[in-house]
């Protein structure tokens, strides 16, 4: 929660995505293959970029949602004890 969500990076990279998602998912192709595709160099992979950005928004998403919700708080203070 340091700098907004870059959601251009998101739009850009939504077809590569759902490529590499699909492979994964219909076993094309495995995740460690994938990432070793996207740390090949010492740049940031663009693809790779996007999904980190989709994860920063999934994060902001569930924070959002416990401090709005009280049973959610509960249910994961619960669990830590």
């Amino acid at each position: 929660m340091t700098r907004p969500i870059r959601w251009d990076i998101i739009a850009e990279q939504y077809d590569q995505m759902l490529k590499y998602a699909t492979a994964i998912r219909t076993g094309t192709a495995s995740t460690e293959a994938i990432l070793r595709r996207f740390t090949k160099t010492n740049a940031i992979h663009s693809t790779y970029q996007a999904m980190i950005e989709v994860g920063r928004a999934q994060k902001t998403l569930f924070v959002a949602r416990f401090l709005r919700d009280r049973d959610l708080q509960r249910e994961i203070n619960e669990g830590s004890t």
